[in-house]
């Protein structure tokens, strides 16, 4: 096994790297499992000395299993965690790193031997089911009891990711070591303070940064150093600090295209006695730069589109990609030119639209239409997710995106009321051909009715221009024909 060293400890004797490979897949094939293995484990001391203590690393994939939303299923991602040195004779507790790319329920357990998870090669199992000292809860909580004697304890972890019948998807393995100081009297160990454990998605490209922040629990045992388990290409450095107890490092990240998928950034802060804070994480999403957006020239109503609500209030916004509703309130409002709002929508709310496809559907009931003014349509973010992410607590939003429409007055009226203008005098629409090109020119055809101060406008999304004669107009902005241009 190969792969790109990212972080190693030289004291601890370990080293954590990643690597990527691609597996061919027979048509035919209905389950998928590969494995690592070998004989020796370190010696530990939840295992019997002396003979075989052997490992495996297991991915199991069923692809009969279809998801309900009918998306292919991603597996569980985790972190390799480094040895942890703990005080003797205490109880302690740590979250084991997992994130499901699909937001799919997840549960830990030990390994079972009935399962084929375990190493077969040697004369005995010891490293296989339930293990001595340790304890493994379905919410991936684990209990060290450092109660035994002093050395390495293994751990071995199977996580699954879950159907609505809590039938496994598919499941992957976790092996790494505990260690009890015989040196230690009290449970004191340092604890990592930031940064609380979150979620993030960060398109391709995109800066991201956070602080790690580690205190002591004894003025006698500063901080030695943070650990970190970082994707390839995240840097870290050193940050100042008042408090001599307390040592922060700063993580900054810029992601390649080749990093698109699930990260888990885990941490850890060692005191001078080498004991350890336990382990934390974030989990960052790499996804496509290519923002989620709502793609105006495909909804209804597009920018500067007339809308006549005698007819119709069904309205609907297309997206880039496939989406799902939010789980949080996020809204599509309508605003008159003074801002005040006069229609709003809930994404989160299924009465209120339906998502299908690339699609979100929905009524716009507006309580009023005044004046011969544009509307803004605003969009927020977040008012959509990428359907690819699942409902996962890492989600893709779409972004923020508004545009200008105009609603035409009920009753029949079909003259468009559009101007970016406050308090026009009259509103003239001018026909097609609307600009003809000259070597030294260009002429724009007026109505026959246009008088000096009436604005005519061209597109409904353009600036109005004020006529000041039937042979020169003031144009607030550019003509151009092929590469000229003219103000």
């Amino acid at each position: 096994m190969r792969w790109i060293c990212t972080d190693f400890d030289i004291v601890g004797g370990w080293d954590i790297g990643g690597r990527t490979f691609e597996v061919s897949v027979p048509e035919e094939t209905n389950r998928l499992v590969m494995f690592f293995g070998s004989c020796c484990f370190v010696e530990v001391q939840n295992a019997k000395p002396k003979e075989d203590q052997g490992w495996k690393m297991i991915t199991e994939i069923d692809l009969n299993k279809v998801r309900q939303d009918g998306l292919p299923n991603s597996s569980p991602v985790t972190s390799p965690i480094p040895v942890q040195l703990y005080p003797q004779g205490c109880e302690y507790r740590f979250i084991i790193p997992v994130h499901d790319p699909d937001g799919d329920k997840h549960r830990c357990r030990d390994t079972d031997e009935n399962q084929h998870e375990c190493y077969t090669g040697g004369k005995n199992r010891d490293l296989c089911g339930k293990l001595p000292k340790i304890t493994i809860h379905s919410d991936c909580t684990l209990v060290f009891d450092t109660n035994g004697p002093p050395g390495d304890y293994a751990v071995r972890v199977i996580i699954e990711d879950l159907d609505d019948n809590n039938e496994p998807l598919s499941k992957i393995s976790l092996s790494f070591l505990l260690r009890i100081s015989p040196d230690i009297t009290k449970c004191e160990t340092p604890s990592i303070k930031e940064p609380e454990r979150h979620c993030k998605t960060i398109p391709v490209g995109k800066l991201y940064e956070t602080k790690i922040v580690a205190d002591a629990a004894n003025k006698d045992k500063p901080i030695f150093r943070i650990e970190i388990n970082k994707p390839n290409g995240m840097k870290s450095s050193s940050l100042p600090s008042a408090d001599p107890l307390r040592k922060a490092i700063k993580l900054t990240w810029r992601p390649t295209t080749d990093q698109i998928g699930t990260h888990i950034v885990g941490f850890f802060a060692v005191d001078t006695a080498g004991i350890t804070s336990g382990w934390s994480y974030v989990n960052l999403n790499v996804a496509d730069a290519g923002y989620l957006y709502p793609v105006k020239s495909k909804s209804f109503p597009t920018e500067g589109q007339v809308v006549d609500i005698g007819r119709t209030n069904r309205w609907s916004i297309r997206f880039n990609r496939q989406v799902r509703p939010p789980t949080q309130p996020a809204y599509i409002t309508l605003m008159n030119y003074y801002d005040r709002v006069v229609g709003r929508v809930d994404s989160s709310n299924n009465t209120q639209v339906d998502f299908s496809g690339r699609n979100v559907f929905f009524e716009m009931r507006i309580d009023e239409v005044a004046g011969e003014l544009p509307y803004t349509l605003s969009i927020d973010e977040g008012f959509a997710i990428d359907a690819a992410y699942g409902d996962s607590t890492c989600l893709f939003y779409s972004k923020a995106e508004e545009w200008k429409i105009t609603i035409e007055e009920p009753l029949g009226s079909v003259t468009p009321l559009a101007v970016t203008k406050a308090h026009p005098t009259k509103l003239i629409p001018i026909e097609l051909p609307i600009v003809e090109c000259h070597q030294d020119n260009v002429d724009i055809n007026i109505p026959s009715d246009a008088a000096d101060g009436d604005e005519c406008f061209i597109h409904l999304s353009e600036e109005s221009f004020v006529v000041t004669s039937q042979n020169r107009i003031r144009v607030p902005y550019k003509f151009c024909c092929s590469t000229t241009c003219y103000e």
